[in-house]
């Protein structure tokens, strides 16, 4: 019985700890999964190390995108995993800056709320050195043929890391 009860409490310890080193993100992932988004998946031909990058103190990666109608209008939620490599807490939103264009304009952020799979509420979230979380970010469409480039930038450059990453999703 002392066996058994010994290994159960180890192997709760166990789970204990690697949900701990998640960072939050396994609790962030059950909000924050734009496959569960009901919506036309956008395709991209950028390879894993050409959306991925760190930027100073964050390590991030462009994900995937998706368009769905909200409010009458045509948007674009792209998904970013978000790595703080930092010595303190920092929001995504604390350490880069995003943006999309198509046709060259730039497109505007909006907010969208009820949305399965979507909390945009974790762009600002806070989160501990080295632990990771997924955002998103949602963007207005001017059409949907054109392509969409998504660019992240490091608000700081103190070091000789690239200062951007790009990625281009169509609609093909």
């Amino acid at each position: 019985m002392k066996k058994i009860l010994a290994l159960t409490l180890a192997a709760m310890l166990a789970a204990a700890a690697l949900t701990g080193c998640a960072g939050g993100a396994s609790e962030n992932k059950n909000q924050i999964d734009v496959s569960r988004v009901n919506g036309q998946t956008l395709k991209s031909t950028a390879t894993a190390e050409e959306s991925h990058a760190v930027l100073g103190n964050a390590e991030i990666t462009i994900a995937d995108a998706k368009v769905i109608e909200y409010n009458g209008q045509d948007v674009a939620i792209v998904e970013f995993n978000y790595k703080n490599n930092g010595s303190s807490d920092a929001p995504f939103t604390g350490v880069v800056s995003d943006t999309a264009t198509q046709d060259d304009h730039t497109l505007s952020p909006t907010v969208i709320d009820n949305v399965d799979g979507v909390n945009m509420l974790a762009l600002s979230e806070n989160v501990a050195p080295g632990h990771q979380i997924s955002v998103q970010k949602a963007y207005r469409l001017r059409n949907k043929t054109n392509e969409i480039v998504v660019e992240v930038d490091q608000i700081t450059n103190g070091s000789n890391a690239p200062k951007y990453i790009t990625k281009t999703f169509s609609f093909n």
